[in-house]
């Protein structure tokens, strides 16, 4: 089953990353004993053998990779500094008195369950049927929640965007369009000081060497990055040239769709990236909205291809004839009862099919489309006329937000540098 993901700030975000790993597991090999040995103790409380070898397994099930010994000794201490991290954000909303309810959690689960299109009960019988304990799914629910609302409340009237901020992140964007843009998803491993370089350059080099044996790019960067992003598969959307750091930048330019750097060191930390897409950059404005004529020729379910093909015939003879909607919605009438034609009245560019969009745009205004084949029928489609695309302050808020939440990102990196600073850590393993 495919999961929906999110970029949703509010606590159910939070565990759209998780939802995930549970679409792809596999029972955990029979290796992985309970066992109440100890792996870390951070502030007094334990991380077991058992935790780890769960979480061991979540991952390299998530990240499509072979579930051998050396694969669980390569990534086992990255796994082991995110659970010592979980229970860090945990000790730290205890402190500030911030709970997780049992609503909390129950919201959360009928998430996850809607996500794999399951109810709460069949929920229980995917995790089950993937040998997952359910108070294992619960306690990484608690954790991101708790995480959340320390932030919320610890941050979030200290993050300011002023309106000069805006108006320079547009100034720039206006800049660079028609630019070159990537489209980049990034794993981000800060480094808290110097005496963490090395272990964390070392988990950047394993990591690095798993995607290139073939681990899933976006199940790695859920489980191991340290940006906002993890929670979307590591996706920064379209990047523009020179809107990250000069050696990303550089990285960026050197990579084709497809590909995945090595480690590269910035000033915080240690990124892998991978360019997904590239294409000339746009600049920003409202929403483009269109007003559309549009012919239905229904077919039913299982139509024979003579039946398509003689749709088609129909569709095809009306287009060229049309001179603008008006016209459009009269020669429908003409192909009989069955056929029919409707204005759709303004309606955004986004509300249409994906695969319609590209169709739209790239149609004239009063011109009729090509006849398109759907699962309802034979369609025909023709501009009307557009409206947007002009800066709004709709847009200018969206920026704001996406720099609000940039900078919340980076407060949040520092706020947990912090906890790992002043925690007492025991690793025995």
């Amino acid at each position: 089953m495919k999961l929906n993901r999110t970029t949703s700030s509010s606590f159910a975000g939070a565990f759209a990353a998780l939802a995930f790993v549970f679409t792809v597991l596999f029972p955990v090999s029979g290796r992985t004993q309970s066992t109440l040995r100890i792996a870390a103790i951070v502030n007094g409380d334990v991380i077991s053998i058992y935790d780890l070898e769960a979480r061991l397994s979540l991952v390299i099930a998530s990240a499509e990779m072979e579930d051998r010994i050396e694969v669980r000794r390569r990534m086992g201490p990255q796994v082991l500094r995110g659970l010592i991290d979980e229970k860090l954000k945990l000790q730290e909303a205890k402190r500030l008195g911030i709970q997780v309810t049992k609503e909390d959690i129950d919201r959360a689960l009928q998430q996850v369950a809607a996500q794999n299109k399951a109810n709460l009960q069949q929920l229980d019988q995917i995790l089950a049927q993937q040998g997952i304990r359910k108070e294992d799914l619960v306690d990484k629910i608690q954790s991101d929640v708790a995480w959340i609302r320390v932030i919320n409340k610890g941050l979030r009237t200290r993050v300011e965007v002023d309106a000069q901020a805006v108006d320079q992140f547009l100034a720039r964007t206006k800049a660079n369009e028609g630019k070159v843009e990537s489209r980049v998803a990034e794993i981000f491993l800060p480094v808290d000081g110097p005496m963490d370089e090395a272990q964390i350059r070392e988990i950047a080099d394993r990591l690095s060497d798993q995607i290139k044996a073939g681990a899933n790019f976006g199940a790695l960067a859920q489980t191991f990055s340290q940006s906002v992003t993890a929670a979307v598969t590591g996706d920064l959307g379209w990047v523009r040239e020179g809107e990250l750091d000069e050696a990303l930048d550089t990285a960026v330019a050197r990579l084709e769709p497809g590909q995945t750097s090595t480690p590269i060191r910035s000033v915080s930390g240690f990124h892998i990236l991978q360019v997904m897409g590239r294409r000339k950059a746009s600049g920003i404005g409202g929403e483009l909205s269109v007003e559309l004529q549009q012919v239905l020729l229904p077919l039913s379910n299982g139509a024979s291809e003579a039946e398509i093909e003689r749709g088609m015939r129909q569709a095809a003879a009306i287009g060229p004839a049309a001179k603008d909607c008006p016209d459009l919605n009269r020669l429908s009438k003409e192909l009989g009862p069955t056929a029919t034609s409707g204005n759709t009245g303004n309606i955004p560019l986004s509300r249409l099919a994906a695969d319609l969009r590209p169709i739209v745009t790239a149609l004239p205004d009063g011109k009729a489309s090509e006849p398109i084949h759907t699962g309802a029928g034979v369609l025909v489609l023709m501009v009307c006329k557009r409206s947007g695309g002009d800066l709004t302050s709709e847009d200018r808020e969206r920026v704001r937000e996406m720099l609000y939440q940039q900078r919340m990102d980076d407060a949040a990196q520092r706020y947990l540098r912090d906890l790992r600073r002043t925690a007492f850590v025991d690793v025995r393993i």
